[in-house]
């Protein structure tokens, strides 16, 4: 019975420094690897990754000016290139920001989940939520907030919300009350 007991404790022993053995042989070429990889990956594919981005970020300007057209046609809308949120770029993720009547609206869509922020502007990166700006426009009129309150489930509804109170989206982002949207926003969250 004590050379069984001994017997598995040798190849207890003996199992865990293979176990060692193979872990040290395999650490160092995958962390190697994953270095390699990782600094040189952008040289080698990265341009096939910003051709990619920029297809998507054009599929999404059309689908924008299709959805939003009203937007070009009656408001002076046009697409700004730069002025974004900084932020690392997701599989599926593409943007657009439109300017009109003072107002910025960044459109972002990232597997399928369409999100808009909107600034004034006089304040180009200090962006707001269009979800946020429905319920005050809301609360202000004293009506329920809209279905746009709980978010855009593609850019025809986008669309819907804004023909509907382009006024007040607007007067929000106005100099004169960007201040107090901003105040109103920030009580609704404390709450």
């Amino acid at each position: 019975m004590a050379n069984t007991a001994g017997s598995w404790e040798a190849l207890r022993v003996m199992l865990e420094i293979i176990e060692r053995l193979i872990v040290t042989a395999l650490y160092g070429p995958m962390w190697v690897g994953f270095h390699v990889v990782k600094y040189v990956y952008p040289y080698l594919f990265g341009s096939f990754e910003r051709r990619a981005e920029e297809a998507r970020d054009n599929a999404l300007e059309f689908e924008v000016g299709l959805a939003l057209s009203f937007l070009f046609e009656e408001h002076g809308c046009h697409v700004v290139r730069e002025g974004g949120i900084a932020r690392r770029r997701g599989f599926d993720y593409a943007e657009v920001i439109i300017e009109f009547e003072g107002c910025r609206l960044f459109i972002f869509r990232c597997r399928g989940d369409l999100d808009v922020m909107a600034s004034p502007e006089f304040a180009p990166l200090d962006w707001v939520d269009l979800r946020a700006i429905s319920k005050v426009c809301a609360k202000a009129a004293d009506i329920e907030p809209p279905a746009a309150s709980q978010g855009f489930d593609d850019l025809w509804s986008l669309a819907r919300y804004l023909k509907q109170n382009i006024g007040c989206v607007t007067s929000w982002l106005s100099r004169a009350r960007f201040d107090e949207l901003k105040e109103r926003i920030g009580a609704a969250e404390h709450y």
